[in-house]
């Protein structure tokens, strides 16, 4: 399937562009979700190298796609609560429009 070609090529994308130490995994459909150790504005900046990872498009069965993504950052005071908050953040960020990262 074409959507699972994509997931794929976003999660080597992804995985490319983390830090050392950084978590990858996707958590259902089309959501994925990071850990990362450092401060608000690390973490801000990792979620702006994850998004210019999709800035050009993916050639899958010849043909190029184009996707965007929408960012939620939360910091981590429980993992239940933590990826609750970055969901929230995450749906705050689609609201806004695409490209967005949302705290």
């Amino acid at each position: 399937m074409l959507g699972n070609k994509v997931l794929q090529q976003v999660a080597l994308r992804f995985s490319r562009s983390l830090p050392h130490g950084a978590l990858l995994a996707r958590l259902g459909g089309d959501e994925f979700g990071v850990l990362v150790e450092g401060s608000y504005e690390s973490a801000m900046d990792v979620a702006l190298a994850l998004r210019a990872t999709l800035s050009y498009p993916f050639a899958i069965d010849n043909e190029k796609i184009n996707i965007d993504v929408s960012i939620g950052v939360a910091e981590n005071n429980g993992t239940t609560d933590l990826l609750r908050r970055a969901d929230d953040a995450m749906y705050r960020a689609k609201r806004e429009g695409l490209g967005v990262c949302r705290l």
